[in-house]
C-alpha cells in the first residue's frame, strides 16, 4: 500500500531564534521541521476570520466639524470661483 502526498515546495525565511528552537525541538520529538511548520500554518488558517460591519464605516461618514452652504459651494464650483 502507498500513500501519495501531493506537496509544493516552498522556501521559508525564519530568524536565527526561531530555527533554533525549531531545529531542537524537531530532534527531542524525532519529527520533521517541515511538519512542524504545516501543523502551525494550518492552526493559523483555520482560525475564524472576523467578519466587517458592512455599515460600521458608513456611519458618521457625512460628519464634520467644518459648517458649509451646500447653495453657495454649488455656485461657486461652477462658477469657477474658489472656496
Amino acid at each position: 500500500m502507498c500513500i501519495v502526498y501531493i506537496v509544493t515546495r516552498r522556501q521559508v525565511y525564519l530568524p536565527d531564534d526561531i530555527y533554533e528552537e525549531l531545529r531542537l525541538v524537531s530532534r527531542l520529538t524525532k519529527r520533521p521541521m517541515s511538519e512542524f511548520v504545516r501543523t502551525g500554518l494550518s492552526k493559523v488558517l483555520a482560525l475564524p476570520k472576523k467578519k466587517a460591519d458592512p455599515f460600521k464605516y458608513f456611519v458618521g461618514k457625512g460628519k464634520t466639524k467644518k459648517k458649509s452652504n451646500a447653495l453657495k459651494d454649488f455656485d461657486d464650483y461652477y462658477m469657477n470661483k474658489p472656496i
